[in-house]
């Protein structure tokens, strides 16, 4: 039987491997869903099958050559790619998520629709390049969801 574990990638493409040896993908999304307060160190979030190895004894060469086999909504280009090429694209884009000109109209109506359709907060956030705190005042301020 296939097992997962979700590699956690912070913006400077460090990261930290957890949720060893799950049943399945959903479950390992599941546990992400919950997590707490880590994703705000760590908020590109992968899911990788495990091959039962110790936790502590999974080799960075053993990780970085596995590939994609989950990842969250704006970033799903990425399934099917080495872990390797997604940490290389975090280290060579630094300044990505970050955006540094105002939210039109168009843009705002947009983030509203996406959250209606049952896209994440986070993956709407990591999509506009602004903060979940942003996107969460955009999505609910007046004239939007009630």
């Amino acid at each position: 039987m296939r097992r997962y574990m979700a590699v956690l990638f912070a913006p400077d493409g460090d990261y930290v491997t957890d949720y060893h040896d799950s049943e399945s993908v959903v479950v390992v999304t599941e546990r992400l869903a919950d997590q707490g307060s880590k994703w705000y160190f760590y908020p590109f979030e992968i899911v990788v099958r495990d091959h039962g190895r110790v936790p502590e004894r999974v080799s960075r060469v053993d990780l970085m050559s596995q590939r994609i086999v989950d990842i969250w909504e704006p970033l799903t280009f990425f399934r099917g790619k080495r872990v390797s090429t997604f940490r290389k694209y975090l280290i060579d884009h630094p300044e990505w998520p970050k955006r540094t000109t105002p939210m039109t109209d168009r843009e705002k109506i947009d983030m509203r629709e996406l959250w209606r359709a049952g896209h994440t907060m986070r993956g709407i956030a990591c999509l506009f390049g602004i903060s979940v705190q942003r996107a969460t005042s955009i999505v609910h301020e007046k004239g939007g969801l009630t």
